[in-house]
């Protein structure tokens, strides 16, 4: 009898390595052979970055689906309130902010900058578990550069340092490291994720000194569009908003193409706007862009 007891015990148990060729003899044949998208949306303040993303993702939706935009900075509200109400009261559109507050020592309501971090990263992980369920296909992080803000601040909380006091290497690895758990929760859900940040996180061709966290973010996305805005050639009264796709590991022959989506005439008073053609260079078959460098 012991020595029944014995043998069902002792039964081999499965170790990591037999997980992992379970996993590699799956058959793919029934697997979603879409990849997700990670793109960086970069550019100055006013230049449509929020708008064009918002706009783009609802025209790609159904009905009874929907985005996420995680309002860091709080710059996303009143342009869901005042472009895309009817969008939000339907349930396409789902604001989270995770601003976060705190009582200091003297008795003031002053940002609890850790209390942010723990929100987005809760925040992330929610969404992976109900994205399915409530049929969510995008998420937007925007506000970025102010994420950063709250990395370094929390760092220098930490390590007891004025805001404007030099710091040493290995403290920057703080700010780096708070600054990536935050973004990486967001890089692995199995849905498109869009991060949107100011012209800070451009990288100049003559920035040596380029942070490498930012760097990170950077590789980590598969697309990239740089925004910008400029007076028309030809009607210095017209404003164009250009977005150029700056990285695109789907498509290289995409990289440096941009489009005007929108144009605003302070003469008349009148505007242009058509985010879909930002996405439309998304999904061009490298085929076709192929055809039309030929032509």
């Amino acid at each position: 009898m012991f020595k029944e007891k014995a043998e069902q015990t002792h039964k081999p148990r499965k170790t990591l390595k037999d997980d992992i060729k379970e996993i590699l003899m799956q058959n793919n044949i029934d697997s979603n052979p879409s990849t997700p998208k990670n793109v960086l949306c970069l550019g100055a303040d006013s230049t449509g970055k929020t708008g064009s993303v918002i706009s783009m993702l609802l025209n790609n939706i159904n009905d009874d689906e929907c985005i996420v935009v995680i309002d860091i900075d709080n710059s996303s509200l009143e342009i869901i309130t005042e472009f895309n109400s009817e969008a939000f009261r339907n349930n396409q559109i789902k604001r989270y902010n995770p601003y976060a507050t705190m009582v200091n020592d003297n008795g003031i309501s002053v940002i609890d900058h850790q209390g942010m971090v723990d929100n987005l990263r809760s925040a992330a992980q929610a969404i992976g578990e109900i994205a399915e369920e409530q049929k969510i296909k995008a998420v937007i992080i925007d506000g970025v550069s102010f994420l950063l803000e709250s990395c370094e601040n929390l760092m220098r909380e930490e390590k007891n340092l004025d805001a404007d006091s030099g710091a040493n290497t290995n403290f920057w690895k703080i700010r780096a490291k708070n600054f990536r758990e935050c973004t990486e929760v967001f890089l692995q859900l199995p849905i498109d994720c869009y991060f949107i940040g100011h012209d800070d996180f451009i990288r100049q061709p003559d920035d040596i000194k380029f942070a490498a966290v930012k760097q990170r973010l950077h590789s980590s996305c598969s697309h990239r569009i740089i925004y910008k805005k400029e007076e028309d050639v030809k009607n210095p009264h017209v404003i164009n908003f250009i977005a150029m796709i700056d990285k695109d590991r789907s498509n290289i022959l995409n990289v440096k193409k941009e489009v005007i989506f929108a144009s605003a005439n302070n003469e008349d008073n009148t505007y242009t706007w058509n985010a879909n053609k930002i996405m439309d260079l998304f999904n061009k078959n490298p085929k076709d862009v192929v055809d039309e460098q030929d032509d």
